[in-house]
């Protein structure tokens, strides 16, 4: 792939942010930018769900779980980033995480990976790789935890399940795991998935800007910004949610005030980051790890 410039670096684009918030479509602008993104095989296929494609990388994925598995603990203790950062130097892990990047690494141009909870997996990650060019995804959560819902259980149980607070508590872990780690890597966007949606051809500008000034400039600029325009589909706009998120009652103060916070840094103003503005409720963990081993009962049962 030719360039107007220098080859940038052989480097990755990582797309962080919760389920149902927007990264599959992110991925696809990004690889329609021009970033590599796996075999296709390797990707999964396209649904109902997803009718673009999710963009994630199935090898990836299997390492993240057997990484979690080995640290004896949920993604919601505490002590999981301490953990899941010191597999970074389990030989056989390691030695995994490097294979798979210099996979990615050999069509030697930008590589894209997308998978949710590798938003909880950057302790480790950061042992293994220099500081990858990211991208956070910002979402209603309240969408999103409808859209989690029915793309997560049959009719009968998702009419009757209530994820809001659920989901809140889960947003807000995934959402302070990326900021914190943005404290230590500069190169860095938030997209809201709202905005983009709104205005297309604006928000894929701010990206491709912020991916030339990484990657450095491919050719073809307004052809690629028109291809990237182009997966944009009002119409995959769906599971949106009449109330606004700061006017959910199962929502905390604090869970609204970092939304908040979020959207400011989707409109490119760069306020400080001060995690203990919003703290966790009480016995949160113990909510979630509690729901997730009653939702995979019932998931058994069915």
């Amino acid at each position: 792939m030719s360039r107007e410039n220098n080859p940038p670096p052989c480097r990755p684009a990582w797309v962080l942010g919760i389920d149902r918030s927007g990264t599959s479509l992110v991925s696809d602008l990004i690889h329609r930018w021009g970033a590599y993104a796996g075999e296709a095989e390797a990707l999964g296929d396209a649904d109902d769900f997803n009718p673009q494609g999710y963009f994630e990388y199935s090898p990836m994925q299997k390492l993240l779980h057997e990484v979690a598995v080995s640290t004896d603990v949920t993604e919601w203790d505490p002590r999981f980033p301490s953990l899941v950062q010191k597999q970074a130097f389990n030989p056989e892990h390691r030695e995994k995480a490097l294979a798979l990047v210099a996979e990615m690494e050999r069509e030697g141009r930008p590589w894209l990976w997308k998978e949710p909870y590798i938003s909880l997996h950057m302790p480790f990650w950061e042992r293994i790789v220099p500081p990858p060019v990211c991208v956070m995804t910002v979402r209603n959560p309240h969408d999103s935890a409808r859209s989690f819902a029915r793309m997560g259980f049959g009719p009968s149980m998702r009419d009757r399940l209530r994820l809001t607070s659920y989901f809140s508590l889960r947003w807000q872990v995934f959402m302070l795991s990326i900021l914190d780690y943005f404290e230590r890597n500069d190169e860095h966007l938030v997209v809201c998935y709202e905005f983009l949606l709104r205005d297309p051809e604006g928000q894929v500008r701010r990206l491709a800007r912020f991916l030339d000034r990484c990657f450095g400039r491919l050719e073809g600029g307004e052809e690629r910004v028109a291809r990237m325009v182009e997966a944009i589909d009002p119409k995959l706009w769906r599971n949106k949610e009449p109330s606004s998120f700061f006017d959910v009652p199962e929502a905390t103060p604090e869970q609204k005030n970092l939304l908040g916070y979020l959207h400011r840094r989707a409109a490119d103003l760069r306020d400080p980051f001060e995690p203990e503005r919003y703290p966790f409720p009480p016995h949160f963990q113990e909510y979630l790890e509690n729901f997730d081993l009653l939702v995979g009962y019932l998931h058994d049962r069915t």
